[in-house]
């Protein structure tokens, strides 16, 4: 009882029967139950939650469709995608840091195996930052 969701906008409720008007208009529901729409809020509180979800589910395919959401939710996936990339690619570098600072502690003499395992890793930290570099463009 003490929703806040429960709650609707005090300036009227023209938006409702404008929904109902809208679904009526572009999906030629005839069967669908907009009469109670017509009625605007107190007509929407008295659907049924399977008929709420029908008009729920309307509007979010007629919202998905609209190539404005769609760019959106395309450009939150891409900075989502290049955000763990970066992630990725920052904890492998730090990795291989590490691996390098241990290496060169070690590395006693000249010992041409761990010279060469050494530029191995500090060509892969340069790999790691390119792919790094490459995701923070894509952002």
């Amino acid at each position: 009882k003490d929703n806040p969701f429960d709650k609707y906008p005090r300036h009227g409720d023209e938006w409702i029967r404008k929904v109902g008007e809208y679904i009526s208009l572009t999906f030629h529901a005839e069967d669908f139950t907009l009469q109670c729409l017509n009625q605007g809020v107190s007509g929407y509180r008295s659907l049924n939650p399977s008929c709420k979800l029908e008009v729920l589910n309307c509007l979010c395919d007629e919202a998905l469709s609209c190539e404005k959401l769609r760019t959106c939710i395309d450009n939150k996936d891409r900075k989502c995608v290049a955000t763990q990339e970066i992630k990725a690619a920052t904890r492998k570098q730090k990795e291989l840091k590490r691996r390098y600072d241990d290496m060169t502690k070690t590395i006693e003499g000249g010992d041409t195996a761990n010279n060469e395992e050494a530029n191995d890793i500090l060509s892969q930290i340069k790999e790691a930052e390119e792919v790094k570099q490459a995701a923070q463009n894509g952002l």
